[in-house]
């Protein structure tokens, strides 16, 4: 399963089987990660929709997640 986020703004991520399966906005840009759960400090890669398809690019983003303790 891959957990498909984007970029900029949005705080849910699509769920997809395959890659291919994803059907993203030209040029747009995503944070694709395998994991389901998020480490509290994750490198995340980040893909392009070029062509209809995800392709992988050389940057990495930074997914900083805070748990809440005031339960």
């Amino acid at each position: 399963m891959y957990y498909i986020k984007p970029e900029k703004g949005g705080c849910v991520s699509f769920v997809c089987k395959r890659l291919r399966d994803f059907r993203g906005k030209e040029g747009s840009r995503h944070h694709v990660r395998k994991r389901k759960n998020i480490e509290m400090l994750d490198y995340i890669p980040i893909y392009e929709v070029v062509n209809g398809k995800l392709k992988k690019t050389n940057e990495a983003g930074i997914l900083w997640f805070l748990e809440n303790d005031n339960e």
